[in-house]
């Protein structure tokens, strides 16, 4: 190994275990600082192991240094759906999709290590290469997941953070993974790569120390109600200057043509409706109106924000006998989704219920119009 690798690899195992260390030292416990967790360790798997096979240091280490660096894109594909799809929960299937991923082509070569049996070519291309193609699948659906959520994302920290930080860095996981099953890793190669992974590393510490509440500490869901009026906003009276200011004429101003937008014209109807053309019939910067949405709302994703207006709606027409016979397709599209799919994911999501139950148990019992206001259940991060 040459010096200039080395002095890379101590740098970059260094930046690793500090992030390990921020992360472990938080004592928070939510599902996306575990799998950032996990992520570090992953990665400095990655990094020892041209180390333990330059040391032969015997079957067992490597086993468990190369079941870390095989586990490297499967947990960067959980981070980045739990980072930047606010949707996304973590399941069984999920969790056994990534098992098998990981564990898959590490427990046959221990099986075959045990038995002593030499596997054929073929039995080698079906243990290494089909993981393998698994996991370019991940990082490629990770990838899609970070541009996927770009425009609808409403925290601005975090969506500095979606285009450059993970957006680079699963891009470097895939290349050097491409470069070292089919090309080949040089020398020279290796000094880049390791020169890379050092820069990435430490723009990635500076990032997380500015960001990490953003990032690995996501808001908790607030347990009260929010009503879309300016005077309700859940905001602190007591923080609130006595004599208003021309800023907070201007953003009483806003809040009351947003109101009228979707309380009056509809607007949410419109299932192409972005956050750029809200903010160009506002007359205002679109950054602007996502610090709104964001901090006087408590919204973190736009289309969240829009499906709030569209599920009141339709919880009014499933509750209406004299709509009982108009399909639920029918009512969902009118509303703004644009398939019944994306309707019943974030109708059961807000409600706990699919639609058909929602409609049966409320023609039963017709619903009050107190009722119809934005609950806790329907809150979202």
């Amino acid at each position: 190994m040459l010096p200039i690798q080395q002095a890379s690899l101590f740098f970059c195992l260094s930046l690793t275990l500090l992030n390990l260390i921020l992360v472990t030292a938080s004592g928070r416990r939510e599902p996306v600082t575990h799998c950032f967790a996990l992520l570090q360790l992953c990665l400095i798997a990655y990094l020892i192991q041209p180390l333990t096979t330059q040391l032969d240091t015997g079957f067992l280490i490597d086993w468990v240094v190369a079941l870390g660096r095989n586990a490297l894109p499967c947990v960067f594909w959980l981070v980045c759906l739990l980072t930047f799809n606010d949707e996304f929960r973590l399941n069984r299937r999920v969790l056994l999709l990534a098992s098998v991923v990981v564990l898959f082509s590490p427990m046959l070569k221990l099986m075959f290590h045990v038995v002593g049996y030499q596997p054929s070519l073929w039995i080698n291309f079906f243990s290494h290469w089909i993981p393998q193609s698994i996991e370019f699948l991940l990082i490629g659906h990770a990838l899609i997941t970070i541009g996927r959520y770009l425009r609808e994302d409403l925290i601005q920290n975090r969506r500095r953070l979606r285009g450059w930080l993970l957006g680079c860095t699963g891009f470097y996981i895939a290349s050097v993974v491409l470069m070292e099953q089919l090309i080949g890793l040089s020398d020279n190669l290796r000094s880049i790569n390791s020169l890379m992974l050092a820069a990435f590393l430490l723009i990635f510490n500076a990032l997380l120390l500015r960001f990490k509440t953003d990032l690995l500490y996501p808001a908790r869901r607030q347990k009260q109600e929010i009503v879309f009026t300016y005077t309700n906003k859940t905001t602190c009276d007591a923080d609130k200057p006595e004599t208003p200011s021309p800023a907070d004429h201007i953003e009483d101003t806003i809040f009351s043509r947003l109101q009228s937008l979707m309380e009056h014209e509809f607007i949410y109807r419109e299932d192409s409706l972005t956050i750029g053309e809200l903010a160009s019939r506002l007359n205002m910067q679109e950054y602007r109106l996502r610090s709104l949405i964001n901090r006087q709302l408590g919204y973190r994703n736009f289309n969240d924000y829009l499906n709030h207006f569209r599920i009141r709606e339709i919880r009014e027409r499933l509750s209406d006998s004299n709509q009982k016979d108009i399909p639920i397709l029918t009512i969902a599209l009118e509303a703004g989704f644009h398939s019944l799919s994306a309707f019943n994911r974030a109708f059961k999501n807000r409600m706990g219920i699919t639609p058909s139950q929602y409609r049966e148990e409320r023609q039963r019992q017709p619903e009050s119009p107190s009722s119809t206001q934005l609950t806790d259940s329907e809150i979202s991060d």
